[in-house]
């Protein structure tokens, strides 16, 4: 069975739940205030089936200017409008408010609706209809069929069935290939006697199961599924665009409410900062700039935020604009959403727009380099998506990553990962996926870097790989920066063991400082048994590079002391033997035995200590 979701819109009394009460048998309106005082406040829920079979879910919103909101949550994941226009009455400020919501919220299949048509002339609703036209020719209703009715009467709902069915059918249906992650936007939330938590919304992608587990945004918990209602009908799967009540089992009805979202597993990143594309109302006088105060509707939520205008400082009525919205609070949501724009005081639609991107930085109008690369993203497929998050990412990404900035089927992420690969634009290394191009910019950093350094340190035997990555590449994990420098594209270039990196053709050669080093040599070997520090050398760069270059095999760093090894194996030799033969030494007899002052004999000590030669009990030390 085909199943469409028909949202009602509308100006308050104009008879939408009326019309949908004669169109199912059902009354919409369920709360008690609602039957009290004749108008919607919340949303409706029914359904009918088209004499094609296809069962058509019916939201019925509420027209009144207070719940604007709550109109706005209902229009959330709707495949067809009926713009409810009562005959008596005419195109009033509720019709055009609702026409320019849908119109922001990307709706694309409409069919007009004139009530109450028995109450009028029949010249009537023909200046009725010229005024809608005319009113409405600026929204998604400018090429919308206008059918006649009467609720009371059932005058023209033959015509408004068959209208419905051939709008239903032209609208495509969900298919396994064309999938993306499950997404539902909750609009209730509440306890039933015996049954726990329950909560409804429409869903707007992919399909859910009972037996999988989902996850709650913006809590990230996650969501256990017990049983699931479509139209009053038990279901083991709901699919894109039937109206769902889901029985929950692990969470409560004070976890979960309007604005929430339930969806596949990390298939949304939090973001804080958005670049969209909006466009303002031509019914509005507010004119938006530089960290204007406006709210956002997304999906059944609303969070206030700030206008950063990226093309142009001011955005009058009906101008599109480039802009940044930074969100006074977080939310989920992918490229490609619709949202609604209101005025934050006093409280009006005023535009919407869509999201061109959801991880962002922070610019403004100066950043004219971000602005070519969004007007660039407009056009973007998957693949260029894929690979615009992944070359703005310089440590690396994962498919997981990937899989939340994109939200789409993971086979489909695969395959295009795959035929990026192939074209040479990205490169996977140890998980990790990394744009062609910011390896290549990296190479040519590591190689200007070490370019220098084995001008200005000719003796070293090349840089440490870890101050290497400390320095460029620091968001990249240690592990994975190691697998970097051992993949083909480093090895073309570098030479990498397990400590250093140098360039291919590099090679120490000491023959140029030979005089330096046996002078540092000679030093060392004239002052013993006394030890030189290490401030003792280094007077030039010649001689701290000699140095450096001693200490590899040939010189020993003990505290700040300088000793030749040969000189440091003697000593440790001579200790080790008087301990075999003594039991324990103190500094004072180590000082005498070897000749040192106190402080030199104290740092050689210790550093015995360290390597387990010896062992401290107290002003004593023994053999390890």
């Amino acid at each position: 069975m085909k199943y469409v979701i028909l949202g009602t819109a509308g100006h308050i009394d104009h008879g939408k739940t009326t019309l949908i009460k004669a169109l199912t048998g059902r009354d919409t309106d369920n709360l008690e205030e609602e039957k009290r005082r004749g108008i919607s406040i919340n949303l409706g829920f029914t359904y009918f089936d088209l004499p094609n079979k296809s069962r058509v879910g019916i939201i019925d919103a509420p027209g009144h200017e207070r719940f604007v909101k709550n109109m706005m949550s209902g229009a959330v994941g709707v495949d067809l409008v009926l713009m409810i226009i009562a005959a008596d009455d005419g195109v009033m400020p509720q019709t055009l408010e609702h026409a320019e919501i849908l119109t922001y919220m990307g709706v694309k299949s409409s069919i007009i609706v004139i009530t109450k048509c028995d109450t009028v002339e029949e010249d009537i609703l023909d200046l009725v209809e010229l005024d809608i036209r005319e009113s409405l020719k600026n929204t998604i209703l400018v090429d919308s069929p206008i059918v006649k009715v009467d609720s009371i009467s059932k005058r023209g709902f033959d015509e408004l069935i068959s209208l419905i069915q051939e709008k239903s059918i032209e609208i495509e249906e969900t298919s396994e290939d064309k999938l993306v992650p499950t997404r539902l936007n909750v609009d209730r939330s509440f306890t039933l006697k015996g049954h726990g938590t329950i909560v409804t919304g429409t869903l707007i992608e992919g399909f859910l199961d009972i037996e999988e587990k989902y996850q709650l945004y913006p809590s990230n918990k996650e969501v256990k599924i017990r049983s699931m209602e479509v139209h009053g009908q038990s279901v083991e799967r709901a699919s894109k665009g039937q109206r769902t009540a889901i029985n929950i089992t692990n969470l409560d009805k004070e976890e979960i409410s309007r604005g929430h979202i339930i969806a596949s597993k990390n298939s949304l990143v939090e973001s804080s900062i958005l670049d969209a594309r909006i466009r303002l109302s031509k019914h509005t006088d507010l004119l938006l700039e530089h960290w204007s105060r406006i709210r956002l509707f997304h999906g059944t939520r609303e969070i206030l935020a700030r206008i950063v205008p990226l093309d142009k400082a001011e955005i009058i009525s009906g101008q599109e604009a480039i802009v940044q919205l930074r969100l006074e609070e977080p939310i989920y949501c992918k490229i490609g959403d619709r949202f609604v724009i209101r005025s934050y005081s006093p409280v009006d639609t005023i535009g919407g727009g869509v999201v061109l991107d959801t991880i962002t930085e922070k610019y403004n109008i100066k950043d004219k380099k971000h602005l070519e690369d969004l007007l660039e993203k407009e056009r973007f497929g998957l693949k260029e998506m894929i690979y615009d998050y992944i070359n703005k990412v310089d440590f690396g990404t994962s498919f997981g990553e990937i899989y939340s900035y994109t939200g789409q089927i993971e086979s489909e992420i695969e395959k295009n990962i795959g035929d990026l690969i192939k074209e040479k634009k990205i490169y996977k290394i140890n998980d990790l996926y990394f744009s062609v191009a910011y390896l290549k910019t990296l190479i040519e950093e590591i190689s200007h870097l070490l370019t220098k350094y084995h001008r200005d340190f000719p003796l070293e035997e090349g840089y440490k790989k870890e101050e290497l990555r400390e320095k460029l590449a620091k968001k990249i994990p240690p592990k994975d920066f190691n697998k970097i420098l051992a993949s083909v594209l480093f090895t073309k270039k570098f030479n990498v063991n397990s400590v250093y990196i140098s360039m291919k053709d590099f090679v120490v050669d000491s023959k140029g400082s030979d005089k330096v080093i046996n002078d540092i040599l000679n030093r060392l070997k004239a002052n013993e048994p006394n030890l030189l520090k290490d401030s003792d050398f280094g007077s030039n760069k010649d001689e701290k590079n000699a140095l450096t270059f001693l200490m590899k095999d040939q010189v020993k760093k003990v505290d700040n002391f300088v000793i030749r090894r040969e000189f440091y194996e003697n000593i440790k030799e001579s200790l080790i033997k008087y301990l075999e033969e003594n039991k324990e030494i103190t500094i004072g007899d180590f000082r005498d035995l070897v000749g040192f002052s106190r402080k030199s004999s104290l740092a050689l000590l210790e550093d015995f200590d360290k390597n387990k030669i010896t062992k401290r009990n107290e002003d004593k030390r023994t053999l390890y």
